[in-house]
Formats: C-alpha cells, structure tokens, sequence
C-alpha cells in the first residue's frame, strides 16, 4: 500500500463549471463559475451523485468521503426518504447537525447547495510515470463519462481532477514539444549568430556545435546520472541552449575579425618559428640550417613576411581567436561551475539536478569551444574578410569561366586553389591547356581535310 501523504487524491465535482482554458495576458476574470443545470433539488441528480461513490475495484480506492451517503443515512435516521423531495431544508438540517462532515465539500449561495464534491484516496502514488498516471486517469474517465451518459441533464456534468493528471498532462505535453523547441531556439541561437559573425558558414558551423554540446547534454542526463526524461530534464535542455552558444560565438566572431596581418598573429606566427628552429638546432642541426629549414620554400608565402595562406591561414586564425578569447572563456566557465557546484548539496532534488546540469553544460560548452570549434575551423572554416565581398568575387570568378575565360589567367577559374601551392595552380593550368588544345586540334584536322577534298575536286 502506498503512504498517505503519497496516495493520488482524484476529487468529482458536480455543480460548477472550469475554464476551458488558460488566459495568456491580463488578468483572469474567472478561474471557475457555478453550473446553471445543475438541480441537487431534483431526485435524479441526488441518485446521479450516488451512483459516483461506487468506484469500480479496479480504481484501487483506499479511503473516500462521499457526503451524500451521510445525507442519505441522515434522512433514514430521521424516518425520510431518499431522494430527499425538500433538499435544501434537509441538506440544511443535516450540515448544521454535523458541520464538520460537508464543511470542506459543500458550496452554499443564499441558503442553497449550488455545488458539491466527492473525494477519494487511491492505491496509486502520485510519483508514477506519466504513462502510467494518464492510463489511470482514463479509467476514470471512462467511470465519470459512463455515470454522466446514464444521468438526466440535472446533474449529468459531473467532471474529475488531480494533481497527478495535471503533472502527467504538462510532463507528456512538455516532451512531445521539446525537439519542436529545441530546433526553434537552435534556429533563433543561429540569427543571433549570423548577425554577430555576418558569415553563414561560420554561423552554421557553431549552429551544428551548439546541438553536438545539447547532445552532449542529454547523454550526460539519461545515460550517466539516470534521471527519467521529465519536466526538469526537458526545461534544461531547452534553456541552456542559448548558454551554450555564448563561448563558441565568441571564438566564431575572433576568428572572423582576425585578418592576416593582424599584429597578434605575426607575432605568435614568428614565436613558433623561431622554437621549430631551437628545436631543430638542439636535434644536430644548426641554427641557421634550422631557421632555413623552418622557412617555407620560396614559391609559397612566408609565415611572417609575406602572407599567410589556405589551411595555415586559418590554423593562424583560430590560434590567434583562442589566445584572445581563451582565458577570460575558462576564467567565466570555472567561475559558473564554482558557483554552481554548492547547488549539489542542497537537499530538494530540483536545485541538485539544476546544479549538475550547469555544470555540465559550462564543461561541454567550453571543450567544443576550444578544442572542437577551432579545429573544425582549421578544416573547413572560412576565408577572411566579409562573406558579402568574398561572395561577390568568388561569382565574378564562376562568371568569368562561364563567359570562357582567359586560361593564361588563371586567377579568374582556379579561385582559393592557386593560392594553395604553385604546384596545384601548374597542374591546373595544364590540364585546362590541354583539354582546350584537344578541343582545337581536331577543329584544325577537319579544316584540313576539306580543303584538300576541295583542290581535288
């Protein structure tokens, strides 16, 4: 048997009428209003609330106070019939008799019984999934509709409630939601980026990071501490979505604003440089082999004098956007998981789970910001500049080769590739060279041949 203070407590009320449903700005006129059909003077509505204090077996009711069978042994005490023909003098009577059997379960307007109550305690307890709770819940519909189908129209809209269904209901509705809002915040998490970077490569790139890290997240939550998807679980998910785009969009910004020749960037470019060629020098080679080993060849850009190109460009970048950004992101991430770590020791459940989620979601947050983000960026992140200009020479590109472009120019057909190594800007070329000379040569063969049919002739 379930304890008392855990038992579902499932209550029918006749005689008043909820709102359909919730109002979502001002103030609420009414939460509720007395039912104008209701008629307990009516001797088939007093049987239609007695047929509801016989609750089937299978509802489990442990206790239960139905006052009308107190009425009704009230009136066969005082030598009256049920149903009562004077209601409201005899349910008058029988209140004052006893005012502490209907105190809680009745409603009196000017001397009459407008509404009224049944309350049960079941062998339920109020902890059971949502699942679960909205089955039972069901049989009870199924009671109350089948009771009120068979009642005459005086007291035929009867209705049940409890705190059980309302947790299941918003628990089942909160979860059927979630991805909806997930996906809803994502999309407005990447808006907010796309205006802050001005790059939608960029901006997807972070976007596709920030759900990795709610992943992340969720696995943590139902697969590591083993906490049932429910109401917390989901309203966590959803809100630190925008937590977590807070550091990978401040890499994603550094990154875009760095340009090549951004002082911080020679600088840390040249440090690196000079301790490959200390490391060189210690390895059996000297300094200056090592300094000239450490130079790239003279066809490709130098690393400091010279501009930085393709994936060391933005292997430059990302370091650099870390080296800005990198300190004060840890310092904020360990000041909120300082600060939230406290949470874990509190004894309601809620402020614990909240305080290991925060956790959770600041480490994730900042691992994909510095480790994961800047080496996607290295990979596949975008050039400098703003994405507008780069868009619009990159089409003036594309439109040149369509227009046939001139092939001894290069820089109009092979974009971003020439700048990549002359050795693919070469192989480009020929191959372009050739497949036009294999067009023209046999144009120039058939020209031949005519002419010679031609003089024979």
């Amino acid at each position: 048997t379930v304890a008392q203070r855990q038992q579902i407590d499932v209550t029918i009320i006749f005689g008043m009428v909820a709102r359909p449903s919730s109002q979502l700005v001002g103030p609420v006129e009414e939460y509720w209003r007395f039912d104008n059909k209701f008629e307990p003077t009516n001797p088939w509505a007093q049987r239609a609330m007695m047929a509801m204090c016989n609750v089937p077996d299978k509802m489990r009711v442990v206790t239960g106070y139905c006052w009308i069978q107190q009425f009704q042994q009230y009136l066969v005490e005082i030598g009256k019939q049920f149903p009562s023909r004077d209601f409201h003098s005899d349910v008058i009577d029988w209140y004052t008799s006893d005012p502490n059997s209907g105190q809680a379960h009745l409603w009196f307007v000017n001397q009459k019984m407008l509404a009224c109550k049944m309350q049960f305690w079941t062998d339920h307890s109020k902890e059971m999934g949502a699942q679960k709770a909205l089955k039972y819940k069901k049989w009870w519909d199924e009671f109350v509709d089948g009771n009120n189908k068979v009642a005459s129209v005086t007291g035929n809209r009867a209705w049940h409630t409890a705190d059980a269904w309302v947790r299941a209901e918003a628990e089942v509705a909160i979860i059927k939601s979630t991805m909806d809002t997930i996906i809803l915040s994502a999309a407005c998490g990447g808006f907010g980026m796309l205006l802050f970077t001005g790059d939608p490569w960029l901006s997807a790139i972070v976007l596709f990071l920030v759900l990795g890290i709610i992943s992340g997240l969720a696995f943590f939550m139902v697969s590591i501490m083993g906490w049932a998807i429910g109401p917390i679980e989901v309203v966590s998910l959803v809100v630190f979505v925008g937590y977590s785009v807070t550091f990978a969009l401040h890499i994603a910004h550094d990154f875009a604003v760095v340009q090549e020749d951004d002082p911080m960037l020679l600088e840390t470019e040249h440090w690196i440089e000079q301790k490959a060629a200390k490391k060189r020098s210690r390895s059996g080679v000297s300094e200056q082999e090592a300094v000239e080993d450490a130079a790239p060849p003279s066809t490709a850009p130098l690393a400091v004098s010279g501009k930085l190109v393709g994936r060391r460009l933005r292997e430059a970048r990302a370091r650099t956007a870390i080296l800005h950004m990198g300190r004060a992101m840890i310092s904020s991430a360990a000041s909120t998981m300082g600060s939230s770590a406290f949470l874990l020791l509190c004894t309601l459940s809620i402020f614990g789970k909240l305080g290991a989620v925060v956790i959770a979601v600041s480490f994730l947050s900042i691992c994909f910001a510095l480790i994961s983000l800047p080496a996607t960026l290295i990979v596949i992140g975008p050039a400098p500049g703003p994405f507008h200009k780069r868009a619009h020479a990159k089409f003036r590109r594309w439109f040149s080769c369509l227009r046939g472009g001139d092939i001894s120019k290069p820089e109009d057909c092979d974009g971003e590739q020439r700048a990549e190594g002359a050795g693919s800007e070469s192989s480009g070329r020929a191959r372009l060279q050739g497949l036009v000379a294999g067009f023209k040569r046999p144009q120039r063969r058939d020209r031949t041949t005519h002419e010679g049919q031609d003089l024979l002739e």
